[in-house]
C-alpha cells in the first residue's frame, strides 16, 4: 500500500505535491488517501484510517517514507520547514509497523533539535540506525536516508507514543521532543560526527561545482566522464543489478495519467524560474504584478473565434460498465486549487485575480465585457451542432434530410430557431443554473454541482436517438463535473465546446456541443438518479461533506477525454483572466491619468 498528497483532490496545493502521475494513475488500487481523500499524512484522521486499513494485513514489514515539500521559495530552512511532516510519517510508522520491522525515513540537513531528537527517538525504537546516502542520491544535496532495522514494538515506547500522537501534526516545530539532559553524551557524539561527516561531502560537491560550472577544460570533461562509467560498472557488479522479470512489473503498459497529456507534459519546467525571480515574485502583490506586465499576455489575448473549433472528442466505444463504480465523499472543498484537467498555472493566475475580487481590494463591478473579442452568437452555436451532425451522417451513410432534435440548455444568447431546417431546436429553461458565476470554488459549489447533475438526467431523458444536445458549463476543473462530460462522451458520437458564448465577466461563457446521441445503459441512469438523490440529501442536510468523484479516476485519465479537458478548461481560464486582468490594466491607466 501507498500514500502521498493526491494529486487529483482539488483542495491540495501543486506546490505541495509530485503532479508526476504516472505511478499513481497506473496504481490506483494500492493507493490510499485517507478519509477525506487528501492523502495528507500529517492529519490525525489518516493515521486512524490507515491503522483501520493496514489491520487486514496480517504483517508489517516495511515502511518507507520519503516526503518532502517544495522548499525551491526558502531552501535554507529546509530541515524546519519538512520537520512537522518527518514527525508524522515517523510516528505512523511506528503505530503500524510490526515488532522486528524496518522503517526507512529520508531526511536533509540533522543540525536542529527536531532532527536530533528523531533520531534519538529511533535509536530507542530499533535495534540499529544507519544514515546512508544512496549512490543515485545528488552528492550536492542534503538528503540522507535514515535505515531503521528491527522495530522494538510499539510496547517499548507506548507511553511516549500516546504523547507524540496528542501532539500529532504541524505545532510540533515549535516544541522539543525530549529535554536536552535526557539525551546521552554518547548519542549526541555520533550524532555530531554524524553531521559533520555529510556536511564535509556536500560542502566539497558544491564547491567543485562551482568550479566546474565557471570553467570546465575538456580534460576535466573526461575525467569526470570516466569516473560516472567506473561508479556504474561498480555500482552494477556490487548490487548485481538485472533486469526484472515483466511479470513483476509495477506497470506494465502505461495508458493513463496526466503525465501522458501531452499538453501537461513538462508544464512545471516550462514556468521555472531562478530563485532570485521567485524571491522577487514573492515580494510582489497582485496589482504590482499587473503594473509590471507580468499578465500583459492575458490582456491581450482576444477571442477571436471558437477555442474548441478544433477540439472534437469522438464518442467513446468503451461498454459503459457501473457495476465496479462507487461514489467517492469528502469533507467539502473550500476551494479549488489544482486540477488534473486543466493547465495549472493558468488556474492559479486565475485563483490570485479571484483572490484579489474577494478579498474587497478591488470590486468585481468594473469588470467590463470586451469589445474586441468575438462572442459566438447562438446562431453560430447551431451552425456548428448542425455541421458535426452532417458529418456524422456521412461517416455514417445517413441520409442528410433526417431531422433531428437539438436540445438547448439555457441557451446562452437569443437565437433564430428557424435559422438551422435540419434541427428541431427546443429550449430548456433551468433558470437557476446560469445564475452561477465565478468563485475559487467554481464547479465545485455542491449547489452547482447537484443542478448541473439533474440538468444532464432531465436533458437524457427527453432525447432520441440521433438527437443532439447544447449545455452551458461554467468550468470542468472538479472529479464530479469530468465525471459528468464522461458519460456525455460516451453516449454520444462528438462531443465539442463553443467558447466564448457570453459576454459577461465571471458568468458561464462555455457551451459543450454533443451530438449523435446513442442513449445510455439503464445501469448508468439508475446510477446516476441514486447520485443525484444522494448528493440533494448532503445540501437539504447543511452537510460538512460533498460527493468527490463517482467515476473512477483511472477511467477519466483513459483515451482522449483528459486532453479534450484540458483544452476546455484551459479555453475557459483564459477567457475570465483576459476580461479581468484587461479591467486592472484599464483602471490603473484611468488612475495615473488623473
Amino acid at each position: 500500500v501507498a500514500n502521498t498528497l493526491n494529486p487529483y483532490h482539488e483542495a491540495n496545493d501543486t506546490l505541495m505535491m509530485i503532479m508526476d502521475d504516472r505511478l499513481i494513475a497506473n496504481t490506483l488500487p494500492w493507493w490510499y488517501f485517507g478519509p477525506d481523500n487528501t492523502g495528507d499524512v500529517m492529519m490525525l484522521k489518516h493515521l486512524t484510517g490507515l491503522q483501520n486499513f493496514v489491520s487486514n494485513m496480517a504483517t508489517v514489514h516495511l515502511v518507507t517514507a520519503d516526503g518532502s515539500f517544495d522548499c525551491q521559495g526558502n531552501p535554507g530552512e529546509q530541515e524546519a520547514l519538512v520537520s512537522p511532516l518527518l514527525y508524522c510519517e515517523t510516528v505512523t510508522a511506528l503505530m503500524i509497523l510490526d515488532a522486528g520491522g524496518s522503517f526507512v525515513l529520508k531526511m536533509f540537513t540533522l543540525f536542529e533539535h527536531c532532527s536530533t531528537n528523531l533520531l534519538f527517538l529511533l535509536n530507542c525504537s530499533f535495534e540499529e540506525v544507519h544514515v546512508f546516502k544512496p549512490a543515485t542520491s545528488k552528492a550536492g544535496n542534503s538528503e540522507a536516508y535514515v535505515v531503521c532495522l528491527c522495530y522494538l514494538g510499539r510496547e517499548s515506547i507506548h507511553l511516549l507514543l500516546s504523547k507524540m500522537i496528542q501532539n500529532f501534526g504541524t505545532e510540533m516545530v515549535n516544541k522539543a521532543l525530549f529535554p536536552q539532559h535526557m539525551l546521552p553524551e554518547s548519542f549526541l557524539k555520533i550524532h555530531e560526527e554524524c553531521c559533520m561527516f555529510f556536511h564535509k561531502r556536500q560542502v566539497e560537491t558544491i564547491s567543485e561545482n562551482i568550479h566546474l560550472f565557471e570553467c570546465m577544460e575538456e580534460a576535466e570533461q573526461t575525467k569526470l566522464n570516466k569516473l560516472r562509467d567506473c561508479a556504474v560498472q561498480f555500482f552494477m557488479q556490487r548490487l548485481h543489478v538485472k533486469p526484472i522479470a515483466k511479470n513483476n512489473w509495477l506497470v506494465k503498459k502505461s495508458q493513463t495519467g496526466c503525465s501522458t497529456n501531452v499538453k501537461w507534459f513538462g508544464q512545471r519546467n516550462k514556468y521555472f524560474k531562478t530563485y532570485n525571480e521567485r524571491k522577487m515574485l514573492e515580494t510582489l502583490s497582485w496589482n504590482d504584478k499587473v503594473a509590471k506586465g507580468y499578465f500583459s499576455h492575458w490582456a491581450e489575448e482576444h477571442s477571436l473565434n471558437n477555442a474548441g473549433k478544433m477540439c472534437i472528442l469522438e464518442g467513446s466505444t468503451s461498454n459503459l460498465e457501473c457495476s465496479l463504480w462507487y461514489i467517492l465523499e469528502g469533507k467539502r472543498l473550500p476551494e479549488v486549487k489544482c486540477s488534473p484537467f486543466c493547465d495549472c498555472q493558468v488556474l492559479e493566475n486565475l485563483n490570485e485575480a479571484l483572490k484579489e475580487l474577494a478579498e474587497g481590494r478591488w470590486k468585481s463591478k468594473v469588470l467590463q465585457t470586451c469589445d474586441s473579442c468575438e462572442v459566438l452568437p447562438g446562431e453560430l452555436i447551431l451552425a456548428e451542432v448542425s455541421d458535426l451532425s452532417r458529418c456524422r451522417q456521412e461517416i455514417l451513410n445517413e441520409r442528410h434530410g433526417d431531422q433531428f432534435k437539438c436540445l438547448a440548455v439555457d441557451f446562452p444568447s437569443p437565437c433564430d430557431t428557424e435559422s438551422q431546417p435540419d434541427m428541431e431546436i427546443k429550449l430548456l429553461d433551468l433558470a437557476t443554473l446560469p445564475t452561477f458565476s465565478f468563485s475559487l470554488l467554481y464547479d465545485g459549489e455542491p449547489k452547482y454541482q447537484q443542478q448541473l447533475l439533474e440538468c444532464v438526467l432531465r436533458s437524457l431523458n427527453e432525447l432520441r436517438m440521433g438527437d443532439a444536445l447544447v449545455l452551458p458549463v461554467l468550468s470542468c476543473f472538479t472529479r464530479f463535473t469530468a465525471g459528468l462530460v464522461f458519460i456525455l462522451h460516451c453516449c454520444f458520437r462528438y462531443i465539442t465546446f463553443a467558447c466564448p458564448t457570453s459576454h459577461e465577466p465571471l458568468r458561464t461563457s462555455a457551451a459543450l456541443l454533443c451530438v449523435g446521441y446513442r442513449g445510455l445503459p439503464n445501469p448508468v441512469v439508475e446510477y446516476l438518479q441514486h447520485l443525484n438523490k444522494l448528493v440533494r440529501s448532503l445540501l437539504d442536510a447543511d452537510s460538512p461533506q460533498q460527493v468527490l468523484q463517482f467515476v473512477p479516476m483511472e477511467v477519466l485519465l483513459q483515451g482522449k477525454l483528459l486532453e479534450f479537458l484540458w483544452d476546455f478548461n484551459t479555453a475557459i481560464a483564459k477567457r475570465q483572466l483576459h476580461l479581468i486582468v484587461q479591467a486592472k490594466q484599464q483602471q490603473m491607466t484611468r488612475d495615473v491619468s488623473l
